[in-house]
């Protein structure tokens, strides 16, 4: 019966306007890109304040491409925020092919969240595996995106499940369907193979008081954050920057799935959840935890780093407790070659702040 009403439901969207034409798709990408850019804005400031505390000689190429010289060898690199020249197009496509990606972990027995592979068509092979995933699904693009284009969270209903599957097919034919993981979300930082450091990313939160509505909460909270977008000049002073939480949709939709809304009322001490993940330009906040990561995931994603053969990445890791990598416990779910240094500066505990733009400097020129 549910069969049926699934293609019933599928001939009746069949019979939805044509798709928007390729002009507009790509001023759709273009604007999300766009956003997108603007968390990876700040790295050249940190790069460029890395530079020259190591005494390196730094080019100002065009507005935003800085190049950046050792004196003594002559060895040259050039920086666009976190596009850099140290991996070819090569890697960067391959480290963006997800669906390899995931391949290749399950052969080096690293483990990733269970999903299938599907196309915008195929929505309905999407519909049924939520049927195996009591937490939720994600479906995000396959192949060439990062920082969250395209990716749609916990999408339940035949109807949802479409919609994120039309959209992500925006970016990519081929589609990613996964199991939602709860926990964590961390990422860690490699340069020539070795650990650098590594961030947790918090999704933006409010704490109940009893008398407060969790509209009042967040605006409570947006007070003295940033603007979206407002990045001050680089300074002790001026970080780490948190920017406001907004009162939208996807706000909306995380305090529904726990049966809040923007006018409820949470009892006191309790903590509601505003996104499903963190992102930094929606309220979320970074901690340094280098320290209290377990050595076994440090390794597992030097693993995969290694067999990639990428000189600068960024392998993002969901897990329970970074202190412990017991099996079950966490999931590797992604490798980037252009990780945002912002993860590691604009953490809050600040006495923990790594200098990972030097770090990254020195190991190069070396």
């Amino acid at each position: 019966m549910k069969t049926n009403r699934l293609i019933q439901l599928s001939s009746s969207l069949a019979m939805l306007p044509a798709p928007p034409t390729l002009h507009l798709l790509h001023r759709v990408q273009s604007r999300l890109r766009a956003r997108s850019s603007a968390s990876h804005a700040p790295d050249l400031t940190y790069l460029l304040h890395a530079a020259r505390r190591l005494q390196l000689q730094v080019d100002f190429r065009t507005d935003d491409i800085i190049g950046v010289k050792n004196p003594r060898t002559g060895l040259y690199y050039n920086f666009l925020n976190s596009y850099t020249d140290f991996d070819g197009l090569a890697s960067l496509r391959l480290a963006a092919d997800k669906i390899y990606c995931y391949q290749l972990m399950q052969r080096l027995q690293l483990p990733v969240p269970r999903h299938i592979i599907v196309t915008k068509n195929e929505w309905i092979q999407a519909v049924a595996f939520s049927r195996e995933c009591p937490g939720g699904i994600v479906i995000k693009p396959a192949r060439d995106t990062g920082d969250g284009l395209g990716v749609c969270i916990l999408p339940g209903t035949p109807w949802e499940i479409f919609r994120a599957a039309a959209f992500a097919s925006i970016f990519s034919k081929d589609l990613l369907v996964e199991e939602f993981r709860r926990g964590t979300n961390y990422r860690l930082l490699y340069c020539q193979g070795e650990f650098v450091a590594a961030s947790s990313r918090l999704p933006a939160t409010v704490t109940g008081d009893g008398r407060t509505s969790v509209r009042g909460l967040i605006r409570a909270a947006n007070r003295g954050r940033r603007q979206i977008g407002d990045i001050p000049e680089y300074s002790s002073e001026t970080r780490p920057i948190l920017y406001q939480i907004p009162e939208d949709g996807k706000v909306r939709a995380a305090l529904a799935r726990q049966k809040f809304h923007f006018d409820s009322v949470p009892p006191s001490g309790s903590v509601v959840q505003l996104q499903e993940i963190c992102h930094w330009l929606w309220g979320g906040s970074y901690w340094d935890v280098t320290e209290d990561i377990c050595p076994d995931l440090v390794n597992a994603g030097a693993k995969l780093v290694k067999a990639l053969g990428i000189r600068l990445a960024g392998v993002d890791i969901i897990a329970e407790d970074i202190r412990h990598c017991d099996a079950g416990n966490y999931v590797i779910n992604e490798i980037n070659t252009t990780p945002a240094l912002l993860v590691h500066y604009e953490v809050q505990n600040r006495d923990q702040c790594r200098p990972v733009a030097e770090l990254i400097l020195e190991r190069l020129f070396r």
